[in-house]
């Protein structure tokens, strides 16, 4: 009886080239963050709102004024938080990590790895206490220096108040933190210094 051939098992497969990791909102993990937020913040200023005007239609004038004024401070933090519940709606990339840079959609920037020095991690930013990465830029990485750091012209203004540092919350992204500081740390090449702590 003739036996089978044997067959040789494969080889072992190598590694490829870097995959890039696009990295998105989660919808639910947005409407879980913002919904009771501004739901909370929508009956506090519809509250205050109604008591400044009942104030100042009683005759309690000043009183009531400062309790509008208030209502203004607090329409802010609603309108805040109500843009940033919209601004993670939809399907698009947040960012996207490969082996040249990295891509952030908002503010839209493309920055090369060798313009970014650190990745530093705030576990609780904000009123909304939520975590995020901030990207520490290079020395001399502005809105004028060409290639390297792309989009950075329409960035100028936002640049300048905010300083060498680019913030991404991580709250509602579908992946975890300790992804992103690892996959920045292995697609840079070790260039980007990453904490090795505090993540999760």
């Amino acid at each position: 009886m003739t036996q089978p051939p044997v067959v040789p098992p494969d080889p072992p497969s190598r590694p490829g080239p870097w995959t890039d990791l696009v990295v998105r909102n989660m919808p639910a993990a947005v409407t879980a963050t913002y919904r009771p937020r501004v739901s909370l913040l929508s009956i506090v200023l519809v509250a205050w709102v109604g008591v400044g005007v009942g104030l100042i239609v009683s005759g309690n004038r000043s009183i009531g004024a400062g309790v509008l004024a208030a209502s203004l401070a607090l329409l802010v933090v609603f309108v805040t938080t109500l843009a940033a519940w919209l601004s993670r709606t939809g399907t698009r990339p947040v960012l996207v990590i490969n082996g040249l840079d990295i891509e952030l959609c908002k503010p839209r920037l493309r920055l090369a790895w060798h313009t970014i020095q650190a990745v530093e991690v705030q576990p609780a930013r904000g009123w909304l206490r939520t975590p995020a990465i901030v990207l520490r830029l290079r020395a001399g990485v502005n809105s004028e220096l060409p290639g390297p750091a792309r989009y950075l012209h329409g960035w100028a203004q936002w640049h300048h108040r905010r300083g060498r540092r680019v913030v991404v919350d991580v709250t509602t992204l579908d992946t975890p933190l300790h992804t992103l500081v690892e996959a920045i740390s292995t697609a840079s090449g070790g260039s980007v210094q990453v904490p090795r702590t505090g993540l999760r």
